[in-house]
């Protein structure tokens, strides 16, 4: 019975440390982008693009860039002028953790969020340039 116990433990322990870890490495993958986007949109000159590899580990439900989940829910996401900057990210356990950039993700009234789903993707910066200002566009 103690080593049942012992044994559960020892599991969920190594569960919960394997989800931080995906989580860890999912927020290293959105910085690569949110820095290669900022010195785009800083630097870049107009229709520049950049070419990148991003990892969304199996733990991770969901990844956008360019709006944030009304209601706690996937199915309602806001992608407006104020939610542009912004990304977010689900996990398994059904945590959402969001984020703000100094890069705009889509354009005056747009809807463009990119959405990843877990994968590996070969994905595509372009900065495009609009009359509301300059934004970021992530293709794959």
């Amino acid at each position: 019975m103690t080593f049942s116990v012992i044994l559960v433990i020892f599991y969920a322990t190594v569960q919960d440390n394997l989800a931080d870890q995906d989580s860890v490495r999912c927020s290293r993958e959105i910085q690569q982008i949110i820095s290669e986007a900022a010195q785009m949109y800083t630097y870049a000159d107009e229709e520049a693009n950049i070419s990148l590899i991003l990892d969304v580990p199996s733990s991770i439900q969901l990844l956008v860039f360019g709006g944030l989940p009304r209601n706690n829910s996937l199915n309602d996401v806001v992608h407006d002028e104020a939610t542009s900057p912004n990304y977010f990210y689900m996990t398994d356990e059904g945590s959402i953790i969001s984020g703000h950039a100094q890069v705009r993700f889509c354009g005056e009234n747009d809807s463009c969020c990119a959405t990843f789903l877990p994968g590996r993707y070969h994905v595509t910066l372009h900065l495009l340039m609009t009359p509301g200002g300059p934004y970021v566009a992530i293709t794959t």
